[in-house]
């Protein structure tokens, strides 16, 4: 039996599937694990990012990745925040004149 290690080349054991492939499946053969997270699951937390958005934030996610915290929806949102700031909104701002009944 091989013993899998960290420090295998794509050549020697890719970790990448062939099409057709089962992410998890090929991934369980690698003794290999993997928490996958979409532009999508991005957007459904971090209300008002585009798709292209969600992508910046996942990429910038994955440049800080720090294995003692992981990525979990606390360092997203803080990414986010970081590199798309939403306005601050004041009570000033709010409109209570539109009848919400119409």
């Amino acid at each position: 039996m091989n013993t899998p290690t960290n420090h295998q080349s794509f050549d020697e054991s890719p970790l990448l599937p062939d099409q057709g492939c089962d992410l998890h499946e090929h991934l369980a053969r690698k003794y290999t694990i993997a928490d996958l997270w979409s532009a999508a699951d991005v957007q459904s937390n971090c209300d008002g990012l585009t798709e292209e958005q969600a992508w910046e934030v996942l990429k910038e996610v994955q440049r800080r990745y720090d294995p003692s915290h992981g990525i979990n929806w606390t360092v997203i949102e803080d990414v986010a925040a970081s590199l798309f700031p939403q306005p601050d909104i004041s009570e000033d701002d709010l409109d209570y004149t539109q009848d919400s009944h119409s």
